[in-house]
C-alpha cells in the first residue's frame, strides 16, 4: 500500500509540474560502439520485398512504440540531469506517464512542438530545458505521419513509400546528432552512458530505421512505385512530403 502511494504521489507531482498537457550512419555516430550500422541502402531490392506479406501500420508503430519507449528510458537513465529538469520520477515512470497519459503527444513543457519541430528543439543549441522529451517526441509523431496516421492507434490514409524512406533517413540524422551535437562551448548535448548503453541505443535506433526501410520497399514493391534516394545535406531534416 506504502509503495503504491509513493507511485501515486510521484505521478501527481509529474502531472503538476508539467501542467496535465505538457524527435544511421550510426557507425560514426557511436564512435565508442564497433558495431555495424543500419546505413540506409542507395538501391531498392524490389524482388526481395515482393513476396513478403506487408503488416498493417498499426503493427509497425506497436513495435515502433516498444522501441521508443526503451530509447526514452535508455536516454534518461545516461542524462538523469535532464529528467530532474522536469520530474523527480524514474526514467521508467516518465516513459509511462507519456506514453500512456491522454495528452496524444502534446506537451506544454515543448510548446506542444511534434514531427520535425520537436527533433529541431532537442537539439537546439540555446535551449535550457530537458531534450529526451522533445525528441522522443518529434519521433514518435514524425512515425505516425509517415504511416499515414493521426495516431498510433488511428491511420486514416495509405502510407507513401517516398515519406517512409525520408523518415527513416531523419532518425539516421538522429543517431548522428546524438553522438555528436555540442554547445558553443564545446559540451555534449547528450550522453550516450556507457558502452553497453550506446550499444542498445544504436541497436534501438537501427531497428526503428530497418523496420521503417522496410516497410517502404515493400510498400513501393506492391504499388509499382520508385524511392528517390536522398542525400542529408549540411545535416538537416528532411521534410516528410
Amino acid at each position: 500500500m506504502q509503495k503504491s502511494l509513493i507511485a501515486l504521489s510521484r505521478h501527481t507531482l509529474l502531472a503538476l509540474s508539467l501542467g496535465l498537457a505538457l524527435t544511421v550512419t550510426t557507425t560514426a555516430c557511436f564512435a565508442d560502439t564497433p558495431k555495424k550500422s543500419a546505413e540506409i541502402p542507395r538501391k531498392s531490392n524490389i524482388s526481395s520485398v515482393k513476396s513478403a506479406p506487408l503488416r498493417s501500420a498499426k503493427d509497425e508503430m506497436s513495435e515502433h512504440m516498444d522501441d521508443l519507449r526503451l530509447l526514452m528510458v535508455k536516454l534518461y537513465y545516461a542524462n538523469p540531469e535532464l529528467l530532474r529538469k522536469i520530474s523527480e520520477v524514474t526514467p521508467e515512470e516518465f516513459a509511462a506517464w507519456a506514453f500512456e497519459g491522454p495528452f496524444g503527444w502534446k506537451f506544454d513543457a515543448i510548446q506542444q512542438a511534434q514531427g520535425l519541430d520537436a527533433l529541431a528543439l532537442a537539439f537546439q543549441e540555446g535551449y535550457q530545458r530537458d531534450r529526451v522529451l522533445p525528441l522522443v517526441t518529434g519521433l514518435q509523431t514524425m512515425l505516425v505521419t509517415a504511416y499515414g496516421g493521426e495516431t498510433e492507434y488511428r491511420f486514416i490514409k495509405a502510407a507513401e513509400p517516398q515519406q517512409l524512406y525520408r523518415c527513416a533517413r531523419n532518425i539516421e540524422l538522429v543517431g548522428q546528432k546524438l553522438a555528436s551535437a555540442q554547445d558553443a562551448s564545446g559540451q555534449r548535448l547528450f550522453s550516450l552512458g556507457d558502452a553497453a548503453s550506446q550499444a542498445q541505443i544504436q541497436q534501438t535506433l537501427n531497428s526503428i530505421i530497418k523496420r521503417t526501410l522496410s516497410y517502404a520497399e515493400q510498400l513501393a514493391a506492391n504499388n509499382g512505385k520508385a524511392i528517390n534516394h536522398q542525400t542529408i545535406e549540411q545535416q538537416n531534416f528532411i521534410p516528410l512530403n
